[in-house]
């Protein structure tokens, strides 16, 4: 066991495996939290971006638990309108290279009825390479070298919806051509991804939390983010 960046401990283990990728299997940790093993170390975005030490426009809230028996309660992130959250790709990716497959974890609770952008990375031409925009109906927003695939093909969760004030733990795991998000470890949905073969993310671009470039809505709250 080790702890999470919230505070709580969350363990690694062969019980309630609720998805698979990759990258491994993802697994609900002892306090429910999407753990992902795999071969390569996860990167914690939030500690990246220095949430931790309360940037402008950011302010720590009640996370998913308030209440543990054995550890502190969580501790969340609230994202104002007036945040401006980004750094360099490389500082989330040192070697330079964006993983082919990944999964992207989180615990969070968008203001009801939001429709917004809690990730999005871009190219050094200021290009949309990859978002996840949560909300009425989530779309994970995906460009590779090739500009694969095109906007009318981008994955849409028509069906979920993250934007009824609730607290949701969520896992998107992308494999070859195909996307898959797991909500709350039950629902289970998988779509196309139609991107060239070899795709890859440039790196030498920005990393933007909270909203994308010009977007006027920004995400709300966060519990924690991950990124593999």
């Amino acid at each position: 066991m080790w702890p999470g960046e919230t505070g709580e401990y969350v363990a690694r283990g062969d019980r309630g495996i609720c998805g698979q990728g990759r990258q491994g299997n993802i697994y609900p940790g002892e306090t429910g939290e999407y753990v992902a093993r795999g071969d390569t170390e996860p990167v914690d975005v939030l500690k990246v971006l220095e949430f931790h030490n309360s940037p402008e426009g950011v302010r720590k809230t009640s996370g998913f638990c308030t209440n543990r028996r054995a550890s502190k309660p969580d501790t969340a992130y609230r994202v104002g309108k007036q945040a401006q959250i980004s750094a360099p790709t490389k500082q989330l990716f040192p070697g330079g290279e964006f993983p082919e497959d990944f999964s992207i974890l989180t615990t969070l609770r968008p203001k009801a009825g939001l429709q917004s952008f809690l990730l999005s990375v871009y190219s050094e031409q200021g290009v949309q390479q990859l978002g996840v925009e949560v909300g009425r109906s989530p779309v994970f927003l995906y460009e590779d070298q090739s500009g694969k695939p095109a906007p009318e093909d981008y994955p849409l969760f028509r069906s979920l919806n993250l934007a009824d004030g609730k607290w949701h733990r969520v896992a998107i795991s992308v494999e070859k051509q195909r996307v898959t998000i797991m909500v709350d470890c039950q629902q289970k949905i998988t779509k196309p991804l139609l991107r060239s073969d070899r795709a890859s993310i440039n790196t030498n671009g920005i990393t933007v939390f909270g909203t994308r470039i010009l977007d006027e809505d920004v995400f709300q709250n966060v519990n924690d983010a991950a990124v593999m």
